[in-house]
């Protein structure tokens, strides 16, 4: 059986410095120093690196004799081998904490008690999107039913924050407080204070014209309700 060493390298490229009478001032002293850190042997035939925390561990997958597994290494405990869902999508947070989406569901996985299943969400294809520190997780579920909004067609989806507490449907309140937009929101990043931002589409009847455009517009998600970043000036009552 042969074996592929991988080594996780750091590069660092120094771009040409050109002297505009400060030049003499940087000091090789000052620079910051690095370390390559041998990660050992992943696998026999490929490894791809998915994620790092700023504990310094490393999230991703190898493959061995054909099956896909995934990895969790870090500098005191070395290669670990997760009994995880091989086609998972997964993320990494700066607990240690996992989470992923396959085609059976949602999943969270801790060092200290393994994997918890967060169930089934409603839709054909699960998508995890963001795991943040405090183990607030983003889903999109989206199934094949096709939206109509003002003559533009797309696929119904619903993004959900979940926590321990509890699961919070982030489309339906939006679209509770906003019905003249579009009924679908675009997760786009999510902090550990569970500050969310999302995009999503209001009709706009340009001057002049009569046919309806599409604006793609902001919201952030913040202590249980949707702010407009940019609120609209023009009548939207279509």
């Amino acid at each position: 059986m042969k074996f592929m060493s991988v080594t996780l390298v750091i590069t660092i490229i120094l771009s040409s410095i050109i002297d505009f009478g400060f030049g003499d001032n940087l000091k090789m002293e000052n620079l910051p120093t690095y370390e390559i850190i041998d990660m050992g042997v992943l696998g026999t035939d490929e490894s791809e690196a998915i994620a790092i925390n700023e504990q310094g561990q490393v999230l991703g997958k190898l493959k061995d004799g054909g099956t896909w597994q995934i990895f969790l290494w870090d500098k005191e405990n070395g290669l670990q081998i997760l009994d995880l869902p091989s086609d998972s999508k997964v993320c990494l947070n700066n607990c240690g904490h996992i989470a992923g989406s396959f085609s059976g569901g949602v999943f969270l996985w801790f060092p200290e008690t393994g994997i918890f299943n967060l169930g089934p969400f409603n839709g054909e294809i699960v998508t995890l999107n963001k795991l943040n520190d405090n183990g607030q997780i983003i889903v999109t579920s989206q199934s094949k039913e096709l939206q109509s909004f003002h003559g533009y067609n797309f696929y119904k989806s619903t993004v959900y924050l979940w926590s321990r507490e509890n699961t919070i449907n982030l489309t339906k309140a939006f679209n509770a407080q906003f019905p003249h937009y579009s009924p679908a929101i675009v997760f786009n990043s999510m902090n550990n204070r569970g500050e969310i931002v999302v995009t999503s589409y209001t009709p706009y009847i340009p001057p002049n014209k009569n046919k309806v455009e599409i604006l793609l517009k902001s919201f952030l998600w913040k202590d249980g309700k949707f702010q407009e970043f940019f609120p609209s000036t023009f009548q939207i009552d279509i």
